[in-house]
């Protein structure tokens, strides 16, 4: 009964994840499909270049919203079982990234990365996401940010778990949504190297 329950939640992270929150914003406010506009992805930052300040705002909490409320649900009806939790989160990312509601497309995941590392290391992900806001501040590169949040997450997930205040297994959270980021984020890598990347604000 327990993998029952636990498929049945993984299943729903998937759904709360794939739920296109930037995509429907856009159409809502622009009459836009955002996957044919700028950088093709659904989450903030190509919703600021679209539509603008409040949109962008929207999308980001909506994101960050449903990675958490993926986790919740897993935890849920995982009970005890302290991997549930941890692909909870992972499932929502990969249902944000490529989502079923999109024909399998979507955007990079840091919001809903964010999201479910509040559901499953708080202060952890608050570190790693205040670095990142550094980060996108000083260079304007919202990219840049979203790379140094998928690398600083583990580092902070290692600190935390080491002291007890999380478990071992959300490593792996970490770790995998790190890898999704960084692929999500290649042709961004790519102009970032060659200095053609998009700053943020910088219109569509």
């Amino acid at each position: 009964m327990i993998g029952l329950r636990v498929g049945v939640g993984l299943v729903l992270a998937y759904l709360l994840g794939a739920l296109p929150v930037g995509y429907l914003i856009t159409l809502a406010v622009k009459k836009v499909d955002i996957r044919a506009v700028g950088s093709g992805h659904t989450g903030g930052t190509n919703v600021l270049r679209v539509a603008g300040a409040l949109p962008a705002a929207l999308t980001i909490l909506g994101d960050a919203a449903k990675g958490y409320a993926a986790v919740a649900v897993s935890k849920a009806l995982g009970g005890t079982w302290p991997w549930a939790a941890p692909l909870g989160g992972v499932a929502a990312v990969v249902g944000h990234n490529y989502s079923i509601f999109l024909a399998f497309k979507g955007g990079v995941g840091t919001m809903a990365t964010l999201g479910a590392a509040l559901g499953l290391m708080p202060w952890g992900g608050l570190g790693a996401a205040a670095a990142a806001l550094g980060v996108i501040a000083g260079t304007r590169y919202a990219s840049l940010g979203s790379l140094t949040f998928a690398a600083l997450l583990p580092v902070a997930c290692i600190a935390g778990a080491t002291w007890g205040a999380w478990p071992w297994e959300t490593l792996a959270f970490t770790l995998a949504t790190g890898a999704l980021s960084a692929w999500g984020l290649r042709a961004n890598i790519r102009r970032l190297r060659q200095g053609t990347e998009r700053k943020v604000g910088q219109r569509a």
